[in-house]
């Protein structure tokens, strides 16, 4: 994950927050002291802004810069169902109730990786969010995904399985990988950042997912 350029100890970590204004339309965000202004007009139409990319852009500058990060041009045309759908569904795997935290539950703030402790022993990362605070990676057991263990739930019902089809199985793997970044987000970030507008595309093929279809509107609200 991409926000580990901040190092330990966290005491002496730096971890912008990100704020939303509005910005010239060219730019995605601009640095400024120990914040991110993030451009709440979003990007123009087939333009981007990779938080990859920003911050390996911004680890190059000192926290006092203020210089701006501008969109760049994508050849984007939406997720590749058909590649996805070719992959196939795969074993949800056993869920780990010791995997949850020993205290408190996700999202959780953190200080020090001692906070993330799970309740077989050993410790996630606590890493920066997007909104100034350090928070605790979630492993895929613990009660961050109750969504996907219920998604995998209903497949059992449907097809006596515990298997995932390959479009909710790729959701869950982007959700997963950029947890922290979208529980902590600011709004205007949904609009603006590149991996939020997979994150989207990702959850509507989804809910097109045989597994959903024909299931009440409650059931897709698993999808976070």
């Amino acid at each position: 994950m991409m926000i580990l350029i901040f190092f330990l100890p966290l005491a002496a970590a730096y971890c912008p927050q990100w704020v939303c204004q509005s910005l010239n339309y060219t730019v995605c965000a601009t640095l400024q002291g120990t914040q991110i202004l993030a451009n709440s007009n979003g990007c123009p139409t087939d333009f981007y802004c990779k938080l990859e990319d920003f911050y390996d852009w911004s680890d190059l500058l000192s926290p006092s810069s203020t210089k701006s990060f501008y969109c760049t041009r994508q050849n984007y045309d939406g997720v590749d169902s058909s590649t996805i759908d070719s992959q196939g569904s795969s074993f949800c795997g056993t869920r780990n109730p010791d995997a949850f935290l020993a205290v408190g539950s996700h999202p959780k703030k953190c200080t020090t990786q001692q906070d993330c402790k799970t309740r077989e022993g050993w410790s996630t990362q606590c890493v920066c969010g997007l909104d100034g605070y350090f928070y605790c990676e979630a492993d895929i057991s613990s009660n961050a995904f109750d969504g996907y263990w219920k998604v995998c739930q209903i497949s059992k019902n449907l097809t006596n399985d515990l298997r995932i089809d390959a479009r909710n199985r790729t959701y869950w793997n982007w959700y997963q990988k950029y947890y922290v970044e979208i529980i902590s987000a600011p709004g205007c970030l949904g609009n603006l950042l590149w991996e939020f507008q997979i994150l989207s595309d990702l959850k509507s093929l989804a809910l097109d997912s045989a597994v959903f279809l024909g299931i009440s509107a409650v059931s897709t609200a698993l999808l976070i």
